[in-house]
């Protein structure tokens, strides 16, 4: 545990988990796109997605997914309805907020 969780906090951390997990086991993909969250939702890494895709025998513009194409769709606007894409921009945009910027920080 990273820190200390009372037991109300324990109990809506378990709530948060349990609807997340709940959120990507129901999902059902409809096109390439939420095929793409999907997958990143089970594997939590682009290089890995892009890898699986790939095997299962994915394309864009009949060429193999890269990394890069991963991370344009997962940063891409969601659909209104489509609250696992949301959620899954939301916190690949929290996890990689470091690293934005990061060539202008090399310059300072």
């Amino acid at each position: 545990m990273k820190k200390f969780r009372t037991y109300n906090q324990a109990k809506k951390d378990l709530k948060v988990f349990q609807d997340y997990i709940s959120l990507i086991e129901n999902y059902q993909p409809k096109n390439f796109t939420q095929r793409v969250i999907q997958e990143y939702a089970y594997q939590g890494n682009i290089n890995r997605t892009a890898e699986i895709l790939n095997r299962r025998g994915y394309k864009t513009d009949d060429r193999s997914i890269e990394p890069q194409d991963i991370s344009t769709i997962i940063k891409s606007k969601p659909a209104p309805e489509d609250l696992l894409h949301k959620e899954i921009r939301r916190l690949y945009l929290k996890k990689t907020k470091n690293n934005q910027g990061s060539v202008f920080k090399i310059y300072r």
